[in-house]
């Protein structure tokens, strides 16, 4: 088998589509797929069929008190952004059609279990400072998620993951803030 993936500024282009790593943000008018596997943290996917833009975020933490690497990697920031770029091509808040995915807790881990659920509170109060409603959402559980956004149609897959590898959960050995 034949490895056909090419690293270029943080993202990975293999046959399933554009990988988006914690802490990144994509947007296009253009058709590919995006993928991304999340844990404790959340994916949003955007989409305007109107315009013909699909996009995606995938933060870590829900607030600037967190010693997050990438400052996307934080909720307020990686969502707004996101959505500044459809609001500046003419998007309005009626034509997205945004899901909410991840926020999953691994069992056991307390610390985790409280930044998942602060992670799905924060893009929630994100969505209604926006007067956004979710038109779908995956959120917490014990499972991680792998999804894979259609940016032609907006359609998201989305996969439970029973066993995600420790480093799965705390992508770059991040450190977790139990203020967050």
């Amino acid at each position: 088998m034949t490895n056909n993936s090419v690293s270029r500024n943080d993202f990975l282009y293999n046959e399933n589509g554009l990988f988006i790593k914690p802490g990144h943000i994509i947007w296009t008018g253009d058709k590919n797929c995006f993928t991304a596997i999340v844990g404790f943290g959340m994916v949003v996917t955007v989409f305007d069929e109107t315009q013909g833009l699909a996009g995606i975020c995938h933060y870590l933490f829900p607030n600037q008190n967190s010693r997050a690497s990438s400052v996307s990697a934080l909720s307020p920031l990686a969502i707004e952004s996101l959505f500044s770029r459809f609001f500046d091509r003419g998007s309005t808040p009626n034509s997205l059609q945004v899901q909410m995915i991840g926020g999953a807790c691994m069992p056991g881990n307390l610390a985790l279990i409280e930044l998942s659920d602060k992670n799905i509170r924060k893009g929630y109060e994100i969505l209604e400072k926006y007067n956004i409603q979710p038109t779908g959402f995956h959120v917490g559980g014990y499972y991680g998620r792998g999804v894979l956004m259609n940016t032609q149609s907006g359609k998201v897959r989305i996969s439970k993951l029973e066993k995600l590898r420790s480093n799965d959960w705390v992508i770059m050995n991040a450190p977790v803030d139990k203020a967050a």
